[in-house]
């Protein structure tokens, strides 16, 4: 690999607009539908879950780890924006910068990913204080 192919790269080239557009998914819902109810000749399940369930799983942490990091993140409203955020922050560089694809449902299944660390975390803090409380009365 030659230094001038990671600059180029980098480049942005609008002359195949069209055809760099049609690789990527706006529609909310069209590849979640696609995976969940359409194509089954075509696609195998392998694939069908790592996308939408390695979606969800890979942002699993931030929505556990935000409330822990700042006062800021206690309340799910703060950690659908921040996860959502930052899911929109990867789709957008990699639409910019031509790495994978942007998929809206992406979005959608990342702040979904989010919002299921967020209520694991909750539900953790209230069993720790459950078991305190047993021992507190013993």
């Amino acid at each position: 690999m030659h230094p001038s192919d990671i600059v180029n790269h980098f480049t942005f080239n609008f002359d195949n607009s069209r055809i760099f557009l049609q690789h990527h998914n706006f529609i909310p819902f069209k590849t979640i539908i696609y995976y969940l109810l359409l194509d089954w000749g075509h696609i195998s399940i392998g694939i069908r879950l790592n996308n939408l369930i390695g979606n969800i799983i890979g942002f699993v942490p931030f929505g556990f780890l935000f409330p822990l990091l700042s006062e800021r993140f206690q309340k799910l409203k703060t950690v659908i924006i921040a996860t959502f955020s930052l899911s929109l922050t990867f789709e957008l560089l990699q639409l910019i910068f031509q790495f994978g694809s942007f998929d809206f449902d992406d979005l959608i299944l990342n702040t979904i990913g989010g919002i299921l660390g967020y209520f694991l975390l909750k539900y953790l803090t209230m069993l720790l204080k459950g078991k305190r409380n047993e021992r507190e009365f013993r």
